[in-house]
């Protein structure tokens, strides 16, 4: 299992963290997920930047 990251370019929406077993598997979590629509703005597109991770590595975001 990893873990996958999507963020968005830039900041409004949220960020999603989900730990699957692939791409495929991660992505259908995320557009499962009961939100309010505008808190998913630009989902399904190249807004969202993806980040994989392995087992015991540590992702860093600067909340900017």
């Amino acid at each position: 299992m990893k873990l996958y990251a999507f963020q968005p370019r830039s900041y409004g929406e949220l960020s999603f963290f989900v730990m699957a077993e692939s791409e495929v598997e991660a992505r259908a979590a995320v557009d499962n997920y009961g939100t309010e629509p505008h808190e998913k703005e630009g989902w399904g597109t190249n807004y969202y930047e993806l980040t994989v991770a392995d087992a015991g590595q540590v992702l860093v975001n600067s909340n900017d």
